[in-house]
């Protein structure tokens, strides 16, 4: 499967009736990697539910080719969300075995509203707080987390400026630097 889950805050996991199970930790699924605590796997319907998750890492295709593979090489999109919440569709509940190739899977359903911050050092210095400049991303669904093109990166909501700008509502979108901002 293209979802693996490793637990290196807590390094336990609490299983339930009907290998149901409760952790906290990491989860890679696809090119998505998400950080947080209090998720839960639902065996029957074959799903993560993303109670709190403290951020989402998304790795996209760079224009950079990998010689041993020939293939481009994947790099880390500089911008984290955080505050997500949703759930994480691993497979069609009746292919647990991945006998089919359900292309579309893993799909991640953010179901509450979720955010962008600029106040990392590495953007201008860190002067953007995160109480004030910051992206407001509506619920989003991304489906085939492991081979979506990079365009298909795009985020409905609204940019806050600390009061520069009126309330923007725009798309965050992927950036040539491999960021993600609203289209300028």
């Amino acid at each position: 499967f293209p979802v693996t889950i490793s637990c290196p805050t807590a390094q336990t996991v609490l299983v339930k009736k009907n290998r149901d199970f409760y952790f906290t930790g990491m989860i890679n699924a696809g090119r998505f990697t998400f950080f947080g605590k209090e998720f839960s796997f639902n065996y029957d319907k074959f799903k993560i539910n993303l109670t709190n998750t403290d951020s989402l890492r998304i790795k996209v295709l760079s224009d950079e080719i990998d010689e041993l593979t020939g293939r481009k090489k994947l790099v880390n999109v500089k911008t984290v969300i955080q505050n997500l919440q949703g759930e994480l569709l691993i497979d069609n509940p009746n292919n647990k075995s991945g006998v089919v190739n359900f292309a579309q899977y893993p799909i991640l359903i953010s179901k509450k509203d979720s955010y962008a911050y600029y106040d990392q050092k590495s953007v201008h210095g860190g002067v953007y707080k995160r109480d004030k400049t910051f992206f407001h991303l509506e619920p989003f669904t991304i489906d085939s987390l492991d081979n979506f093109n990079n365009e298909a990166l795009s985020f409905a909501g609204e940019f806050e400026s600390a009061g520069i700008f009126p309330t923007i509502h725009e798309k965050l979108v992927l950036q040539p630097d491999k960021s993600l901002d609203i289209v300028s």
